[in-house]
């Protein structure tokens, strides 16, 4: 064993160990040291390797490290069911339940190919048939980071005793290649081009149809404008309440979201359980009086729940004042609104969804409205600026201008 050998032949390690070799032929090897705790412990074995194992997990211990011999046995099913494990993360990082299901899914995938593996025995070849399970390559995207947070939790407490390389994707083997897409330099893959948006006349022609669906709720026409002009998102706004909303500084707390996981409905905080206040215009830029409206509508809420058919105040309920799903949402109003709006049209290659009408308020607000990067960042809830700055800000944005004003020669009058 290395150290420092003193005269007596004791050792002290670097790592705080002081290990007794034997005095006389029967007598054990034996080591002594501090544990993190700081407790005083002691090992001892019949020869100077069998010392060496039984301190091996010590030293790993003592350096902060997992201790391997606790997952020897340990299976693929093992790790899986660890890392979906609630009680592995601390109170303000659990997963939101959409996240969950996801995972658990994926999980049942994996659990298929290394559920009887032992982790010792698990290689990056065992990660590539995880991601070809995927059915598409947006899927097998999900997949590959699935695995990559499986992957760094299983070496960082031991059941893996190296990090394998997260070289996988959808595409290997038989499964087809994209086609190269030529990418501006120094400009983000998350970039979205305002060409590529819908603008205010198609926010509107939205908002007609998803008005003209039902004629009895004049309120299903607020939906897009808020939508568009707020920011907020989808589960957000169906659980958005009279309370919520102040009409006077046109301001909206965005404090929930309702989501449903496997047919049954939850209320949870938003994305990345980040709480934010988001604002709305007095009027669209179509003229609608948005402000007035929402005022009108918040005051219809506030009278129904007093009559006892909209308990929560919603501004956007089902039947009956409960929270409306998003299968409901999207089939008796989006989808026949997107239809009727000309969002989903084969001629011009549209795929606008509801969420995109997110990205329309983050444009609007940077480029009409002049708002600051990091104000757009906080009023839309993007968990950094980089985030709001990769999907808005081009990367040749005002550098030609700025270029060509700089190299421009000067000249005097005579």
């Amino acid at each position: 064993m290395s150290g420092i050998r003193s005269s007596s032949g004791i050792i002290k390690t670097l790592d705080g160990i002081t290990i007794y070799p034997p005095v006389h032929d029967d007598d054990p090897w034996r080591a002594a040291y501090y544990d993190r705790d700081g407790r005083r412990k002691y090992r001892q074995a019949v020869d100077e390797d069998g010392l060496a194992r039984k301190l091996d997990p010590v030293k790993r211990r003592l350096a902060g490290l997992p201790d391997l011999t606790r997952f020897e046995a340990a299976s693929g099913a093992d790790l899986i069911a660890y890392y979906l494990s609630p009680d592995r993360l601390p109170t303000d990082r659990q997963w939101s339940s959409s996240y969950r299901a996801d995972q658990e899914r994926f999980g049942r995938k994996a659990r298929e190919v290394i559920g009887e593996v032992p982790c010792r025995a698990i290689e990056t070849w065992h990660m590539q048939q995880i991601v070809n399970r995927a059915n598409t390559a947006t899927t097998g995207a999900r997949m590959r980071t699935f695995i990559s947070g499986l992957i760094k939790v299983g070496s960082s407490v031991g059941f893996l005793t190296e990090p394998l390389p997260t070289v996988v994707h959808w595409q290997a083997g038989d499964r087809p290649r994209p086609t190269p897409r030529a990418r501006i330099c120094g400009e983000s893959s998350d970039f979205i081009d305002m060409a590529s948006l819908p603008r205010h006349q198609d926010v509107s022609a939205l908002a007609l149809a998803t008005q003209q669906k039902r004629l009895c709720l004049w309120w299903r026409e607020l939906m897009p404008y808020v939508a568009a002009y707020s920011g907020i998102r989808r589960g957000e706004m169906l659980a958005l309440s009279a309370d919520d909303v102040d009409s006077t500084r046109r301001t909206i707390a965005v404090l929930r979201k309702v989501i449903e996981v496997n047919g049954k409905q939850t209320i949870e905080l938003p994305k990345n359980g980040i709480i934010r206040t988001t604002l709305f215009p007095e009027m669209a830029p179509d003229g609608y009086r948005l402000a007035d409206m929402l005022a009108r509508r918040i005051s219809e809420a506030r009278a129904e729940r007093d009559a006892g058919s909209n308990p929560n105040a919603l501004l956007f309920p089902a039947r009956g004042g409960k929270y409306m799903y998003a299968c409901s949402f999207y089939s008796s109003i989006a989808e026949p609104a997107f239809a009727a709006a000309g969002w989903r049209t084969p001629e011009s290659g549209r795929r606008w969804t509801w969420h995109t009408l997110r990205h329309v308020f983050c444009t609007t607000a940077l480029v009409e409205w002049k708002l600051d990067l990091p104000d757009i960042s906080k009023l839309a809830g993007h968990s950094t600026i980089r985030i709001t700055s990769d999907r808005y800000v081009g990367a040749v944005t005002g550098t030609l201008e700025r270029a060509f004003e700089r190299t421009q020669v000067k000249r005097t009058m005579d």
